[in-house]
């Protein structure tokens, strides 16, 4: 089997600035465990549903105005 019959062709990705709301929802709508996120058209870093949780909700932090920048984990290789 060739590896492009079984790989995603599109990538859905947040940028920096997008709310973590809209993140939790994409991470839980495709049921999958995390997004990358990106920045003029450069990946520069993913959030994952356990950052998402760690660093927003277990800081307590004001999920209607935090943005991704804020949960993301960044040095992407």
């Amino acid at each position: 089997m060739k590896i492009h019959v079984i790989m995603t062709k599109s990538l859905d990705r947040l940028t920096r600035g997008a709310p973590v709301q809209t993140a939790g929802r994409k991470i839980r709508q495709a049921d999958v465990r995390g997004r990358l996120v990106e920045e003029n058209n450069k990946l520069v870093g993913m959030i994952t549903d356990s950052v998402f949780v760690t660093r927003i909700l277990g800081n307590d932090a004001d999920v209607t105005s935090a943005q991704v920048r804020g949960a993301m984990s960044g040095k992407v290789h």
